[in-house]
């Protein structure tokens, strides 16, 4: 018979345990700051002013972190011809549908 080895399931040595649970802490206090924020103004703004108010202040959370974390683009030479032809050819024209 083979004996298998239990996994360890005690945290690795050196982590930190409160560092999560500050995170999630904070994250709990923001949602409920963002929810009485929104109740409160529910009264004076319609849906779709309060929906974009929402994603705007989520927006200035979301877009220092993924500056942070992205890995870097590749430079525009490094690039396959089809892509840029893709890029010139339909996200253009959709564009400057969508702006007409």
């Amino acid at each position: 018979m083979v004996e298998v080895a239990s996994p360890n399931l005690a945290p690795p040595r050196g982590s930190s345990v409160t560092l999560p649970l500050v995170a999630a802490a904070a994250a709990a206090a923001f949602f409920i700051g963002m929810d009485a924020t929104v109740k409160l103004l529910g009264v004076r703004f319609d849906a779709l002013q309060l929906t974009f108010f929402r994603f705007a202040s989520g927006s200035l959370f979301a877009l220092p972190l993924w500056l942070w974390f992205r890995s870097p683009l590749p430079q525009r030479g490094h690039w396959p011809a089809p892509t840029r032809c893709a890029a010139c050819c339909c996200c253009w024209p959709c564009w400057a549908g969508f702006m007409h």
